[in-house]
C-alpha cells in the first residue's frame, strides 16, 4: 500500500511538508470511500495541508505550477495518478520505481484534466515548534508533578519502585522512532 501513494509522498517532499507517512496511510485506510481521491484529500485535509482537487483544460497545462499530482490516461489500464514535475518544457513523471520523462505533447495526449494541488501554509512550522516546546514543557511538568506525588506516600522503597517501572515503560515506548503507531494499527485491526 506504501507504494500505492508513492506519488503523493513524492510531491509533499518536493513541497516540503513534513507528514508521518504511517499515520497518514492508517487515516487514509480508515476513510469510509477509501480507495478513492475523495479519501486522499480528505486525509490531507486531516493533517491540516490545504489541497484541492480540479479540472484543468489541456490549454492550461502551463499554468500549473512545476509540480502537482494528476491522472493520466494508461494504453492498457484505467487513468492512474502520478506526480509530475516540470522542468523546462520537459516533463517528469514516475511510474513505479522509474522516472519518465515525456513531452508536452505526449502529456496532453494523455491527459484526463483532474489535478490534486497542494498548499504549504507559511506559518505551519512556527505552529509545529510552539506545539511541539509546550508539549515538552507539559510533560516535564507531569513527571515533575508524579514525582512529588510519589515522595509523599508513605510506603517503602521497593513499592515506590514499582510505581515508577510503568511509567518509565510508557516514556521508553513514547520516544521509539514509531511513536504509538503500532497500538492504533493494533486495535484498528481488531475492529476491521
Amino acid at each position: 500500500m506504501k507504494n500505492e501513494l508513492n506519488y503523493l509522498f513524492q510531491y509533499l517532499d518536493k513541497e516540503n511538508i513534513g507528514i508521518d507517512k504511517e499515520e497518514f496511510l492508517f487515516q487514509n485506510q480508515s476513510h469510509p470511500d477509501y480507495p478513492s481521491l475523495l479519501s486522499i484529500t480528505d486525509t490531507l485535509s486531516f493533517f491540516n495541508i490545504e489541497n484541492g482537487v480540479m479540472r484543468v483544460k489541456v490549454s492550461d497545462i502551463k499554468l500549473l505550477p512545476d509540480h502537482y499530482v494528476t491522472f493520466l490516461n494508461e494504453e492498457t489500464n484505467s487513468p492512474q495518478l502520478y506526480f509530475v514535475e516540470r522542468k523546462d518544457n520537459i516533463f517528469l513523471w514516475n511510474k513505479g520505481k522509474k522516472t519518465l520523462t515525456i513531452t508536452e505533447s505526449e502529456l496532453e495526449s494523455r491527459w484526463n484534466g483532474i489535478v490534486l494541488l497542494i498548499e504549504k501554509l507559511e506559518n505551519e512550522e512556527t505552529l509545529k515548534q510552539t506545539k511541539s516546546s509546550l508539549s515538552k514543557v507539559l510533560q516535564i511538568f507531569a513527571l515533575l508533578l508524579f514525582a512529588l506525588l510519589l515522595s509523599q506516600f508513605e510506603t517503602d522503597f521497593l513499592t515506590k519502585l514499582f510505581l515508577v517501572f510503568p511509567i518509565i515503560g510508557i516514556f521508553f515506548l513514547y520516544c521509539r522512532p514509531e511513536g504509538f503507531v503500532w497500538y492504533k494499527k493494533y486495535l484498528a485491526q481488531q475492529f476491521l
